[in-house]
């Protein structure tokens, strides 16, 4: 590790790799050698467009055990850009998902989900003490409202969701509803509300350049 508590890159990376399951081999989708990292095709690995994005905002992002194993999966982009983020996987089998120590304090645990009883993301509502947590439920939207609806652990966050803004890129599976954003950009979105401008522009290029390779590798373009 650094001094200074940030952890180096190098180990970042290699925390961020043993939290998924090994890459799946000889099923569809994976008959091509793959990045080992990004999981993209060797030929289209996107690691160089990754940034290493530090922010005082804890993101933590509970990921359906079935997605970890989806390369189109945004979430664990997340985990690759963002030093202080992690991936928790929900319905792994033989390793319960524990999020005890995600009790929150005062405002400064949020849950990204944009429910009936959500609030809007802004500024200011970020009045408590010290950092933020985030906790984004990942996956397909009904996946997603099973996380926020069935983990107790969740009930004492604050559910926020997010302004209205630009529409999706992210073309890989189909967004159901105008102003619906894949993972990676919702949390891009948040960061830019909660750390202040900037954060999304440093994210996004990674998100681009998944989705360019990944339409090549499928044989389509943009």
């Amino acid at each position: 590790m650094r001094d200074g508590g940030r952890p180096s890159l190098e180990y970042q990376k290699c925390n961020t790799m043993k939290r998924f399951r090994a890459m799946p081999e000889g099923i569809r989708g994976y008959r091509t050698p793959r990045c080992p990292r990004c999981w993209m095709e060797q030929k289209e690995c996107i690691c160089s467009s990754i940034p290493d994005v530090w922010t005082s905002t804890r993101v933590i992002v509970i990921m359906p055990w079935k997605e970890s194993g989806r390369s189109s999966n945004t979430g664990r982009l997340v985990s690759l850009a963002l030093g202080n983020s992690e991936v928790r996987l929900r319905g792994k089998p033989g390793h319960p998902l524990d999020l005890e120590d995600l009790a929150p304090v005062a405002s400064t645990g949020l849950l990204l989900y944009p429910g009936e009883n959500s609030r809007l993301l802004e500024p200011s509502m970020l009045t408590g003490d010290g950092p933020v947590s985030l906790v984004v439920p990942d996956g397909t939207w009904r996946q997603a409202s099973r996380i926020t609806r069935g983990e107790p652990a969740l009930r004492g966050f604050t559910q926020v969701h997010l302004p209205q803004g630009p529409e999706s890129i992210y073309t890989l599976r189909k967004q159901r509803g105008p102003g619906r954003l894949c993972t990676f950009e919702a949390v891009a979105m948040a960061l830019d509300i909660i750390e202040g401008p900037g954060i999304a522009d440093k994210l996004m290029p990674a998100l681009q350049a998944m989705i360019t390779g990944t339409m090549r590798s499928r044989g389509k373009s943009r």
